[in-house]
């Protein structure tokens, strides 16, 4: 495939990939994410939510050149048609 141009490649780990993000300490968990450990949402869950005029199409650059998730991003929300939608990193 055609070389990246994502410059996170190039730089260094800020930390050991098996070392957990600060984030994921010790909280008090909301009820609602108990729920779903004990709980699950299940792929037939998400399949009975879909509606029919929504679909799932996948983006790629024509030069086949990994350009970075902000880029990434720009080229999807620039592409999207739906009144609302949401954004995860």
């Amino acid at each position: 495939g055609a070389p990246s141009t994502n410059p996170a490649l190039r730089q260094a780990l800020r930390a050991a990939e098996t070392q957990d993000h600060p984030s994921f300490q010790e909280a008090d968990e909301p009820e609602e994410l108990k729920n779903l450990r004990a709980n699950p949402v299940t792929v037939a869950d998400v399949a009975a939510a879909c509606r029919p005029e929504h679909h799932l199409r996948v983006l790629s650059w024509a030069d086949g050149v990994n350009r970075g998730q902000g880029a990434s991003m720009t080229l999807c929300l620039s592409r999207a048609t739906a009144p609302l939608l949401a954004q995860m990193e």
